[in-house]
């Protein structure tokens, strides 16, 4: 059982950290390929920025055996808006409230980031609003985007992920430490919602922060038979 629950926790780990890293060299090498004998100058600057995300993907590898250093939101949104804004989505980000605190920064980045792999797989996006606050006892991260028309197209990432592994695993990682994670669709607006309590608050739950500070809920989360 220890087995099979550690190859859930990898498969879990796999899925929400190394996702954004791949949709993110996919991008950039179709970007390179449309490039090449129309403006070489770019695609080779392009190819730096490549060479750049695969050895931050290498280094995300580590993160999956627990060796490598804490995630940070604070790099995430950095990166979440580099990586839109190459994907031609305009952003407006936000860090309000100063940092987070180890446990909850651990946790919501992961939260960032499977949120903008979801934007670059499976929506049409123009733009993206991503808001970090630490206010009155709650911390939320909440990411919205114009990429849903419809309810039709918001499916394949409000319902077709939920068959998969992505929302249940952040949903795992939000209630490991007594948070909630909400999402939503409204004209034509696609929005996710992380809210965790502050250290300290009621209803908080201790965690020894980074990646780790989640697996004890992701290990409790059982997936549906079938899946």
């Amino acid at each position: 059982m220890a087995a099979v629950q550690e190859r859930l926790r990898v498969a879990r780990d796999v899925h929400d950290l190394l996702g954004l890293g791949l949709s993110a060299i996919a991008l950039k090498t179709d970007l390179i390929g449309a490039l090449i004998g129309r403006d070489n100058a770019q695609a080779a600057a392009e190819i730096g920025e490549l060479g750049r995300i695969c050895a931050s993907a290498r280094a995300d590898i580590r993160l999956v055996t627990g060796a490598g250093q804490r995630l940070s939101l604070a790099d995430e949104l950095a990166a979440a808006r580099q990586i839109l804004t190459s994907a031609g989505i305009a952003v407006r980000a936000s860090l309000a409230g100063g940092p987070m605190p180890d446990a909850a920064d651990g946790v919501l980045a992961p939260v960032l980031r499977e949120a903008v792999t979801n934007i670059l797989r499976h929506s049409a996006a123009k733009t993206c609003t991503i808001e970090a606050t630490a206010t009155d006892g709650l911390l939320r991260v909440q990411v919205s985007n114009d990429g849903a028309a419809d309810p039709a197209s918001a499916a394949p990432l409000a319902e077709g992920d939920r068959a998969g592994r992505g929302l249940d695993n952040l949903t795992a990682r939000v209630q490991a430490i007594g948070g909630r994670l909400t999402t939503g669709h409204a004209e034509g607006h696609f929005q996710l919602t992380a809210e965790l309590p502050a250290p300290g608050a009621p209803g908080a739950r201790p965690a020894t922060g980074g990646v780790a500070a989640s697996r004890r809920g992701l290990r409790a989360h059982r997936p549906d038979r079938g899946r």
